[in-house]
């Protein structure tokens, strides 16, 4: 049996934290012991690692870097002592580095947080203790930089799960620790072409994987409660990160473009962000504060698909949809506004892919509604089976 490490930020409820629940419940055990690295020790599906899979300490300077929200006078917990002088100089330097990199040198995110990595909180973190046959780090980003600095393993393997030229920070950065990988994995064949063009000389380590989603896993998950916030009548649902990639501000022409046509419905929104203040206020300047309502994160969302009548993509891109695939999975009617890779996730099932336009968005939901669309409910959209291409690049 071979020892396996996987790397993420933390277990909110986005879609490539989902497709690591699915995959954590569904690994063929007879092959892997599993420990799980999280830079936040927290997220709404950490209740859903499973048991078997150890969830690992952080040393004290990686609690400090990534868990500012949990440091506070004479705190102390998980077997670290964190008290408040002691931490001191690592809060230090993680405001200190942040602030320099966005405020002062202005570059964007994914940039900054390259440069804090080289220049700051590498040089503190410490090197994990322990070997493992095979590493991977389940995002871009951080993730990927602390598998290669801070990790031994005899592979090691990185996770992009978007379409890189979308969240590109500083490429000749990534491309020195992509040199240092044994595969890059990410979702999509759409992907998998960016990646290629950006980085020819890797062309021969970059392998797409599909997110896993379980049929037996979200089905179980779906049945677990109805959602109280449900009532009768027409119910319209949005899943993401409230961020500009998932353009969740276009829901407000549609919805008011619905209500001109007459229809009665109830638009829901799961999901957090960056952008929620911003949209809550949005939503309330177009008098929709009883119609839109942004539920936040949600640890189960898959009661919260099987109730609703359609699910609703607005995204401006994306790698590959988790949020799509599940709603196959439950044999949802799906409407999504047109981006690069949706045309990836249709195959034989009927989602509705239309250029963004409010009307003609309204107009489309309204049809699908009063449709049957044909969807197979006796099949299995779920895709367990490709974990056999997982094993083979884990090794």
């Amino acid at each position: 049996m071979k020892s396996l490490l996987i790397i993420t930020t933390k277990l909110d409820a986005g879609g490539a934290e989902r497709s690591l629940i699915n995959f954590l419940n569904s690994y063929d055990r007879s092959r892997y012991t599993v420990d799980l690295l999280l830079l936040k020790r927290e997220g709404a599906f950490l209740k859903y690692v499973p048991e078997d899979v150890r969830i690992l300490e952080q040393d004290k300077a990686l609690f400090y870097m990534y868990n500012m929200a949990k440091f506070s006078l004479g705190t102390a917990s998980d077997g670290l002592h964190r008290d408040f002088l002691h931490g001191i100089p690592y809060v230090l330097r993680r405001v200190w580095s942040t602030l320099y990199y966005k405020r002062i040198k202005k570059f964007d995110r994914p940039t900054a947080e390259q440069y804090r990595w080289e220049n700051s909180y590498s040089k503190v973190i410490e090197e994990l203790t322990g070997h493992y046959d095979c590493a991977m780090a389940y995002l871009e980003g951080e993730p990927i930089y602390y598998l290669v600095d801070k990790v031994s393993a005899d592979r090691k393997i990185g996770w992009i799960h978007n379409d890189y030229e979308k969240i590109a920070g500083d490429r000749d950065f990534d491309e020195k620790y992509f040199e240092k990988l044994d595969s890059i994995v990410t979702i999509s064949d759409k992907c998998v072409d960016v990646l290629k063009k950006n980085f020819p000389k890797f062309a021969g380590k970059v392998v797409e994987l599909p997110n896993i989603n379980s049929a037996e896993v979200i089905e179980k998950f779906a049945e677990e409660f109805v959602p109280e916030e449900y009532g009768e009548g027409v119910k319209l649902l949005s899943i993401g990160r409230l961020t500009q990639q998932k353009a969740f501000d276009r829901i407000i022409p549609i919805a008011k473009a619905l209500k001109v046509k007459g229809v009665s419905f109830n638009w829901f929104v799961l999901g957090d962000g960056e952008l929620r203040q911003e949209l809550v206020s949005k939503v309330s300047e177009a008098g929709l504060q009883d119609t839109v309502k942004l539920l936040g994160i949600r640890s189960n969302p898959y009661p919260y698909i099987k109730g609703a009548d359609v699910i609703v993509q607005t995204s401006l891109f994306e790698g590959k949809s988790v949020v799509i695939d599940e709603a196959k999975i439950l044999h949802k009617k799906i409407v999504a506004t047109k981006y690069d890779t949706i045309m990836d996730q249709v195959g034989d099932y009927p989602i509705k892919v239309l250029e963004y336009e409010p009307e003609a968005v309204a107009e489309e939901i309204k049809t699908t509604l009063a449709s049957s669309m044909g969807i197979d409910a006796s099949k299995n959209y779920g895709n367990v089976e490709r974990l056999e291409e997982y094993y083979k690049v884990i090794g």
